[in-house]
């Protein structure tokens, strides 16, 4: 087959793994990527100056991978800098992100494929995550966000595979395994690298979303990412995500949702987690701090919320029923579904 017609059957795809000191989970990872049944695609790793040897292991045991190694002087540019490294360098029609602790299965990206390919409005598509133990639990099949709280959820998370129906309708997909048009990034722009992590996949859909494109979620397409299935979440983590959740409301939440949303986080998600979750008052100080951090910031805040208004205006639906049921669920059975 000419290269013409293998790019009109099979678009090619340049897949990025953001990669720092995870040499064995790498190496898993490549190894089910590289048995990909997907016939034109590209991986590429952006290794943020590991000192565990990934780089050395990606070149001797997976040649074809392409790997960016970024010097060990830098800065940590954080998933989303890392991820828009391997952007600028990729050369597919579509670009998959991908996490460097998920294995895929063999079907994953033709699956993601032949989704996103079914109509041109369609701009990022994503599986079904797997816990990797239990391997038939699933931890997403899409995302979705509720505007008055301020609260998002995995869709179906904690339910076995065969359990998984129709997942209908969801806000946004996850950033660890997505499949998303170039032609979408070319409108709406990189990654947001001021996330550093967490809620930049979020408002990386939104802008989306904002410019007329729909997510999908593809049931038969499969993914398992190695996180427990209630991991407890390091304070440097939660502050990352915290800071995030509120940058969110301020940059993409509609005036007559934000107050709302923004004391919904602040004052009622903190007692929340200390009655359910039982975390301690350096859970909560670190969280209010991602508030003030963000007010500091305002003024550039604001310059980016006007920024994604001309994309359009954000269409999302008031879930607040939807999302106290699952708040419900979650305190009853410990599991956490949120954020």
């Amino acid at each position: 087959m000419g290269k013409k017609a293998m790019s009109d059957v099979h678009p090619f795809v340049s897949i990025i793994i953001p990669n720092w000191n995870r040499k064995d989970m790498l190496r898993a990872c490549l190894k089910s990527l590289t048995n990909l049944t997907y016939p034109n695609y590209e991986i590429i790793v952006v290794d943020e100056a590991s000192t565990d040897g990934s780089p050395e292991m990606v070149k001797i045991e997976f040649p074809d991978v392409k790997i960016i190694t970024r010097g060990k002087n830098r800065r940590r540019l954080g998933f989303a800098g890392a991820c828009n490294v391997g952007i600028k360098s990729a050369k597919g029609e579509m670009i998959a992100l991908f996490n460097n602790d998920a294995v895929a299965d063999p079907s994953w990206l033709t699956e993601l494929v032949k989704t996103i390919s079914f109509s041109s409005d369609i701009g990022t598509v994503g599986g079904v995550i797997l816990h990797w133990e239990p391997n038939q639990i699933i931890w997403s099949a899409g995302e979705k966000i509720d505007l008055i709280t301020g609260e998002s959820w995995r869709v179906a998370y904690g339910k076995r595979m065969d359990e998984l129906g129709n997942v209908g309708d969801v806000d946004y997909i996850c950033g660890c395994a997505p499949l998303i048009r170039r032609e979408v990034i070319k409108k709406i722009g990189l990654l947001d690298e001021d996330y550093f992590m967490y809620r930049e996949d979020v408002d990386w859909n939104l802008r989306a979303k904002r410019a007329g494109y729909k997510c999908k979620v593809s049931p038969s397409s499969i993914v398992w990412h190695k996180v427990p299935l209630n991991r407890n979440t390091s304070l440097a983590a939660y502050s990352h995500y915290s800071k995030g959740v509120f940058r969110l409301c301020f940059e993409h939440f509609p005036s007559k949702y934000l107050f709302t949303a923004l004391f919904f986080q602040s004052i009622i998600v903190p007692i929340f987690e200390i009655l359910w979750f039982k975390r301690s008052v350096s859970f909560v100080a670190v969280r209010l701090r991602g508030f003030f951090e963000n007010l500091l910031e305002l003024r550039e805040i604001i310059v980016r919320r006007r920024k994604n208004e001309l994309f359009g205006k954000l269409t999302l639906k008031s879930r607040t029923k939807e999302c106290l049921a699952i708040a419900k669920e979650a305190g009853a059975s410990g599991r956490r579904p949120l954020g």
